[in-house]
């Protein structure tokens, strides 16, 4: 077997996440929200590899992109609620 030097796997997985940290500058949000459908559909990715993208972590997302939701609602990732209310400036790049 040809030893590559790196974890194929992981760097597959990597190149799929920035496919998806890409697309989510395309695909529309509504309430925060983008479905895995949406994200299938600009990506082309099999939906079975980015849902392990998605719960994988380490994505860096929109700040408007809030969750990421299953065609029948199911979250699959969530931001982490913020320290600061809404509204409040938290000092980013103002």
């Amino acid at each position: 077997m040809l030893d590559v030097g790196f974890d194929v796997e992981r760097f597959d997985l990597e190149k799929y996440k920035r496919a998806v940290e890409k697309a989510l500058a395309e695909i529309p949000v509504e309430n925060g929200a983008v479905t895995l459908e949406a994200l299938w559909l600009e990506t082309a990715i099999p939906e079975d590899i980015l849902v392990e993208v998605v719960q994988g972590g380490g994505l860096e997302l929109p700040p408007y992109v809030e969750r990421i939701v299953t065609r029948d609602g199911r979250v699959l990732w969530e931001r982490a609620s913020s320290s600061h209310p809404a509204g409040e400036d938290n000092g980013g790049g103002r």
